[in-house]
């Protein structure tokens, strides 16, 4: 048999498997990158200034989270914090 004709036979099979693997590479880039878009939205939807642009507000007694109405007696100060920024109140 001729050298040069089994060369080409393999240097044709190597091409065929170098195009197989870039395929399987760039499907499996596109996959992951959709798996790390699809977290990031999540973590965004669960971010706390995500909450507070939705209209939620965080309160604060102290520098603790006021997590309960019983955490809070008449006179008390706190701190609410917004999306737009923070105000100081006081418990009636």
């Amino acid at each position: 048999k001729d050298p040069f004709k089994k060369i080409n036979e393999y240097s044709v099979e190597l091409d065929k498997f170098v195009r197989s693997l870039e395929i399987s590479i760039k499907n499996k880039h596109n996959e992951q990158k959709s798996k790390f878009a699809e977290k990031v939205a999540k973590l965004d939807t669960l971010s706390p200034l995500k909450t507070l642009s939705r209209g939620y507000s965080i309160t604060e007694k102290q520098g603790k989270i006021v997590a309960s109405k019983k955490d809070l007696k008449k006179d008390d100060e706190v701190e609410i914090k917004f999306f737009d920024g923070t105000k100081q109140a006081k418990i009636i």
